[in-house]
């Protein structure tokens, strides 16, 4: 989770009244969580995949800020640029410690990733659906372990189950002391 503390002095375009407003908030701390939740939400509204290589409207973006906010009365046009850098910063950072390395090529490449794919993916794993208030991150983290965990054994080659045989053999003869 996201704490912001606002940049003291704001300023955000009032497009009611049309001018710029001047914001100062002291004492304000903002929470946000780029979550499964949010990005339904953003899904929802859009009707499109928020994981995609399409540039997003500055109007989309602030739309999942938004969304992204845990906080009552909260108003997107409040926030700084600086603000804005901050939390666009955190949401490309992926608190885990955990790095997959994957030898199989993605059977589900051609998936286009949406929120419906990743809760199906939770029920799948057995993740329960109150984990997508998580940072996405760790959560699609998650689903990648249980999918390696969940991964069938690699088989061995002839080879490798003979030179493994050999090793074992090798290793009882050492322990007995004796030539076969």
């Amino acid at each position: 989770m996201l704490e912001l503390i606002p940049h003291e002095h704001g300023e955000y375009f009032d497009e009611e009244q049309n001018r710029f407003v001047k914001v100062r908030q002291e004492g304000v701390v903002y929470h946000f969580e780029h979550s499964l939740y949010a990005i339904a939400l953003w899904e929802s509204k859009y009707k499109k995949p928020f994981f995609t290589n399409k540039e997003k409207t500055a109007e989309e973006m602030f739309d999942y800020v938004s969304f992204m906010n845990l906080d009552d009365n909260f108003d997107v046009n409040t926030l700084t640029q600086e603000d804005i850098l901050e939390i666009f910063e955190y949401m490309q950072d992926e608190p885990t410690a955990t790095t997959i390395s994957s030898d199989d090529n993605d059977n589900n490449s051609r998936i286009i990733m949406t929120s419906e794919v990743i809760y199906a993916y939770m029920a799948n794993a057995r993740i329960p659906f109150e984990c997508d208030k998580w940072n996405i991150h760790r959560l699609m983290k998650l689903v990648a372990v249980i999918g390696e965990f969940n991964k069938p054994k690699k088989k061995m080659t002839e080879r490798e189950i003979l030179a493994q045989q050999h090793a074992l053999n090798e290793k009882r003869l050492a322990e007995l002391g004796t030539n076969g």
